[in-house]
C-alpha cells in the first residue's frame, strides 16, 4: 500500500516544488514532473521536490523508488524526514543515486523505528556534489509503499535465530540474533568467501520477476562480503547468471542492495550473505547484521 498521494504523477496533486534560493521551473507535464533548474544554489536542500505529512508506523518496513533521468549526469539525494523534529533524518543514513540521461528506477528500503504521521519525503536537487550543474530532471514516479508484504524471507528482523542457516564450513566462531541483529563474531575466515555463510533457504522465486535484495550491515574491521543467489537443488547453481556481487564494507552500518531478476520459477533458492576470504587483506571480525530482505517487485 502507498502511502504517498499521486506517486505516478497522474495529476497535479500531492508533490511541491520548492526552489529556495535557486532558480528554475517544475512543472507537471504528461504524467511526469519536469524540472528545469537555471540555478541549483550550493547546498543539497536549495532545490527540492517533496511530499510531507506522510504516516509511517514503527516496525514496518517500506520500499522507496524512484523513476527518473537528468540531462546532465549528476548526484541526487533522498531525504526522509520528521518536520515535527526539527527535520530529523528518519533513514539514520546518508542516501544518494548517480542519475544520468538514461531513464532508470532506484530503490531504498527502510524500516522505520519509530511512528510518525509528519514524514516527508523528498529528492534533494541542489549541489549534493561538487561537479553537480543545472538542467533539466524528469521524474516520472515516486512512491513509498509497505514493503513487509512483499518480502519472501522470513525472520528478517532476527527477533530470533529461526528460519537462518549459521554456516562455518571451514572459518569458525559464532552467529546469533540478538536484539534484531544479526551478531557474527567471526575467529577464522577460511580462505574461500563460502566458508562461512548466514543464509536461509526454500525460498520460493517466480520467472520474469524482479527481487530486491536489501540488508544493513557492517564490520568492526574493514573487509569484502559478497551475496550468493543459488538452488541448492541444482547443485548450487548460481541464479544470478554467475555474476559476482561483492561489497567493501566498515564499521559504518549502511544498507546495500541488489536488484535481480529471475531467470527461473522453484521453491529451492537460496540467499546467503558470504563472509568468509574474498580479497587481500579480509579479516577476521565482528559482523551485524539488520533487515536482511527479499522484495518482490511489481511494476
Amino acid at each position: 500500500m502507498s502511502v504517498v498521494e499521486n506517486p505516478n504523477m497522474d495529476n497535479e496533486t500531492g508533490w511541491v516544488f520548492d526552489l529556495q534560493p535557486s532558480q528554475g521551473t517544475m512543472e507537471y507535464v504528461d504524467g511526469s514532473i519536469v524540472m528545469n533548474l537555471t540555478d541549483i544554489g550550493n547546498a543539497f536542500w536549495n532545490v527540492q521536490l517533496y511530499q510531507d505529512g506522510i504516516s509511517i508506523v514503527s516496525g514496518k518496513s517500506y520500499l522507496i523508488t524512484v523513476t527518473m533521468r537528468a540531462d546532465q549526469a549528476r548526484v541526487i539525494a533522498l531525504g526522509l524526514e520528521d518536520t515535527a523534529d526539527g527535520f530529523a533524518d528518519l533513514k539514520g543514513e546518508w542516501i544518494e543515486w548517480y542519475v544520468t540521461d538514461e531513464l532508470a528506477t532506484y530503490y531504498y528500503v527502510f524500516t522505520a523505528d519509530k511512528t510518525v504521521d509528519t514524514a516527508k519525503l523528498a529528492l534533494f536537487l541542489g549541489k549534493v556534489a561538487d561537479e553537480d550543474e543545472a538542467g533539466l530532471v524528469v521524474v516520472e514516479s515516486f512512491n513509498m509503499v509497505e514493503a513487509d508484504e512483499q518480502n519472501i524471507l522470513l525472520n528478517s528482523n532476527f527477533t530470533s535465530n529461526d528460519n537462518w542457516n549459521f554456516d562455518f564450513p571451514v572459518g569458525t566462531g559464532t552467529m546469533e540474533a540478538i536484539d534484531n541483529q544479526l551478531i557474527a563474531e567471526l575467529d577464522t575466515i577460511g580462505d574461500a568467501w563460502w566458508h562461512i555463510q548466514l543464509h536461509q533457504t526454500d525460498v520460493s522465486i517466480d520467472s520474469g520477476v524482479k527481487y530486491l535484495v536489501t540488508f544493513r550491515i557492517s564490520s568492526s574491521e574493514a573487509r569484502r562480503i559478497g551475496l550468493g543467489i543459488e538452488d541448492p537443488a541444482d547443485g548450487f547453481r548460481d541464479l544470478k547468471d554467475n555474476q559476482p556481487v561483492e561489497w567493501d564494507i566498515d564499521d559504518t552500518l549502511r544498507t546495500y542492495s541488489f536488484l535481480f531478476e529471475s531467470n527461473d520459477t522453484i521453491d529451492t533458492a537460496k540467499f546467503a550473505l558470504f563472509f568468509g576470504f574474498h580479497t587481500e587483506g579480509d579479516v577476521a571480525s565482528t559482523i551485524t547484521v539488520e533487515n536482511f530482505m527479499v522484495i518482490r517487485i511489481y511494476e
